[in-house]
């Protein structure tokens, strides 16, 4: 899982400069994707991880669900997390690493792409039907 993709992220930072943060993720992202396609149907480069997955990635512990609102100091730590993923998220999309494929929702997580600078073109780009 991953091995061909970690190395092509780190050609990539070798040329992109992102913060440290943003490495970290796009590292975590390829680790936890496949370099080629499954025999049962997953694709290569595609990382699908909901929110508390990509808040490891960060080194930050996230609850799968976000806290009540009368938990004060548990909902602050979960919206400066969840910030933090939509800042680091948006900064490697900037930089051409990922493509969002879909949105997260509930009940659905969000789907990217790992470019890793290469031109993002064709189905891969195409949202999948549930």
């Amino acid at each position: 899982m991953g091995a061909q993709l970690v190395m092509e992220a780190h050609y990539f930072l070798r040329d992109h400069h992102v913060s440290h943060a943003a490495a970290r993720l796009l590292t975590w992202m390829c680790v936890r994707s496949l370099d080629t396609g499954s025999s049962s149907g997953q694709e290569a480069r595609v990382s699908f991880m909901r929110r508390s997955e990509l808040a490891i990635g960060l080194g930050r512990t996230m609850p799968e669900r976000r806290p009540l609102a009368s938990d004060f100091d548990a909902t602050r730590q979960w919206k400066a997390d969840d910030q933090a993923i939509v800042r680091v998220m948006q900064e490697l999309i900037g930089v051409g690493a990922v493509h969002r494929i879909s949105a997260g929702r509930r009940g659905w997580t969000a789907t990217y792409h790992l470019c890793l600078g290469a031109p993002c073109t064709g189905t891969d780009l195409e949202p999948r039907s549930p």
